[in-house]
């Protein structure tokens, strides 16, 4: 019992200071006065501007369309922050909207007109405003784009390195592969993109320094920490790549060991757990705080959103709804999104992993890692079903979620097939 106590007042403790530092942050941001920013968020709402809200990017795929509409919400709440009421205004996350304009042009009216908030956003964090807003008083959102494409190429290769480092050749496969299949190279064009990755990538690298130094406990707090930053930045992208790529590397350097039999599901349970307390903690916590500051019902605001989310109507049945929420995002990635040579080469793909994982394979494959890969690779799956609304139709973005998934598969191809009968075929090659 006291043990119990004693790690309920550990998670408690990481909860409430880490939200209250998020907050605390968010809140400070708010203070930098609006004049200081204003004339680079004018060159950002005149440079969004120039393209439609959802642009595509050269080469005609699906995957290359940018959703620059959620980017000019952001800015639009980040630059109408007021310095009078920094709480109440960090809880509304209000922008200035005029109907049937699109929000670039509602940014650029705001920023040059001095327009006023008028429409709520509550139900999201806006976390993200941490670095955008204070980016502003330095630069305008092309160098932001640019920094974060710098910034993310740099965690992507440090991360990499490490995994080669280790010897963590199939985590490092499996993941460049999911990079490329997801075209990765479009996220930093998008704010709205960036942050998971940024979350993703950092706890990986965390995560896999603290498997080479043989830390094998406390895994809740820091992927509770690590939901909770999630919810606070995220906009409802690929959240959940920041709990399956970095616990899919724990997986791997856990059972890297032929005998190391202790990481069973309990294990895998745990730092799961904890990011989905972390993460639905500090989506309720914004509705708590947010009636408490404003002394209003949230309720309704959130409860509109979510039943959107999950049942929104667009005109077809359920089955092609719930079809469709799968489908289309896996049409999203590469090869397949080129079209017919594309599934053919998808296939042919497949076909040549399963043929390799039967010719090649280990006399005795361990059921029990290969089992936990196959559960965290259909999580995505889970999701794109109970949020089939935001699933359906946001699919250019929610498909990269399925890099946990090809990452996994990877693993699971490691862990199957005995490379070392590549290397006696090879040297009975080099003896005919």
């Amino acid at each position: 019992m006291r043990k119990v106590m004693k790690d309920a007042f550990k998670y408690i403790s990481a909860y409430i200071i880490t939200a209250a530092v998020l907050v605390g942050l968010l809140v400070a941001v708010a203070l930098i006065p609006r004049s200081s920013i204003r004339e680079n968020m004018r060159r950002s709402a005149e440079l969004l501007c120039r393209n439609d809200v959802f642009m595509r990017m050269p080469g005609g795929l699906e995957a290359g369309k940018i959703d620059r509409y959620a980017d000019s919400i952001l800015l639009g709440i980040a630059y109408s922050y007021d310095i009078e009421k920094p709480l109440e205004s960090v809880m509304w996350s209000a922008y200035y909207n005029k109907e049937f304009t699109d929000e670039n042009f509602n940014l650029l009216e705001a920023v040059k007109e001095g327009k006023e908030a008028n429409r709520q956003y509550l139900r999201y964090w806006h976390g993200s405003n941490v670095i955008v807003r204070p980016l502003h008083l330095i630069f305008s959102l092309k160098g932001i784009y640019i920094l974060n494409a710098v910034m993310l190429t740099v965690l992507a290769a440090f991360l990499f390195a490490l995994l080669i480092r280790e010897g963590a050749i199939a985590p490092a496969i499996g993941l460049a592969a999911g990079f490329a299949a997801a075209s990765v190279w479009y996220v930093p064009y998008s704010l709205e993109y960036t942050w998971t990755f940024y979350i993703t990538l950092i706890m990986s690298i965390v995560m896999v320094l603290r498997e080479r130094r043989g830390r094998k406990t406390a895994l809740v707090i820091p992927f509770m920490i690590c939901g909770m930053i999630t919810c606070f930045m995220d906009f409802l992208t690929t959240e959940l790549l920041t709990l399956l790529v970095p616990l899919l590397i724990v997986i791997w350097f856990r059972w890297r060991e032929p005998r190391n039999e202790d990481f069973g599901w309990k294990r895998i349970a745990a730092p799961a757990v904890g990011w989905s307390a972390g993460y639905v903690g500090m989506w309720l916590t914004k509705w708590i705080l947010a009636a408490i500051v404003l002394g209003e019902n949230v309720i309704p605001y959130v409860k509109e959103n979510l039943e959107e989310r999950i049942n929104g109507n667009i005109g077809i049945g359920t089955w092609e709804y719930l079809k469709g929420s799968i489908s289309r995002n896996i049409r999203m990635l590469l090869p397949w999104g080129f079209g017919g040579f594309g599934i053919f080469a998808t296939l042919a793909g497949g076909f040549a992993i399963i043929y390799l994982c039967y010719v090649y394979k280990k006399k005795k494959v361990r059921l029990k890692p290969v089992l936990m890969y196959t559960a965290v690779a259909c999580v995505p799956f889970v999701r794109y079903l109970v949020l089939h609304n935001h699933s359906f139709l946001h699919a250019f973005f929610t498909f990269r979620t399925l890099i946990a998934t090809i990452l996994a598969t990877a693993l699971i191809v490691g862990e199957m097939i005995d490379w070392r009968l590549f290397r006696h075929e090879n040297k009975k090659k080099r003896r005919t």
